[in-house]
C-alpha cells in the first residue's frame, strides 16, 4: 500500500515563490552552487533566443559563471509568479527585470522577460525541473567618456 503525503497548496505556492525569490538573489550575487542546486538533477535551463539550452544541474553549474564572466554585476528583480500545484508538480510563470553592467566598453543591458517554469517536489523541497526564460526586450546603452 502506497503512503500518500498530505499537501497544502497554499504553502506550496509559498515555498514555490521563495524559492523563485532565492534563485534570483543567489544569482545576483553570483552564488552559483547555490543557483545550481535550485534545479533537479535532470532539469532543463533555456533562453530560446540566445539559443541557449542546457540541461543538467551539473552543466547548469558549469556553464554560469562563464555566461556571467563578462559582466561586473548584474541585478535580477523578479515579481510575485503566478503558480498552479498539481501534487508534486507545479508550473509557475513570473516576470523580471534584469540588468547587467559588463566590464569593458561601458555597455549595460536592462532586460524584461518572463520565466515559465515546471517545478517537482524533491526530498529537499521544490526544484525546477524546467526553466525558459523569453525575452520581452533589452534596453542596451553605452557611457560616454568627456
Amino acid at each position: 500500500m502506497s503512503e500518500t503525503v498530505a499537501t497544502n497548496p497554499v504553502l506550496d505556492r509559498l515555498d514555490i515563490q521563495d524559492l523563485i525569490s532565492r534563485y534570483h538573489e543567489r544569482a545576483s550575487r553570483y552564488d552559483f552552487d547555490a543557483s545550481a542546486a535550485c534545479f533537479t538533477v535532470d532539469a532543463v535551463w533555456e533562453v530560446p533566443e540566445m539559443n541557449l539550452r542546457l540541461e543538467g544541474r551539473d552543466v547548469i553549474r558549469e556553464q554560469m559563471p562563464k555566461l556571467i564572466e563578462p559582466i561586473e554585476y548584474l541585478v535580477q528583480i523578479n515579481a510575485p509568479a503566478i503558480i498552479d500545484v498539481d501534487g508534486s508538480t507545479a508550473s509557475a510563470r513570473s516576470l523580471i527585470r534584469e540588468y547587467a553592467k559588463f566590464r569593458e566598453g561601458g555597455v549595460a543591458m536592462d532586460v524584461v522577460g518572463q520565466f515559465n517554469d515546471r517545478l517537482e517536489r524533491t526530498a529537499e523541497g521544490w526544484k525546477f525541473a524546467q526553466r525558459t526564460f523569453t525575452i520581452i526586450g533589452t534596453q542596451v546603452t553605452e557611457q560616454r567618456n568627456g
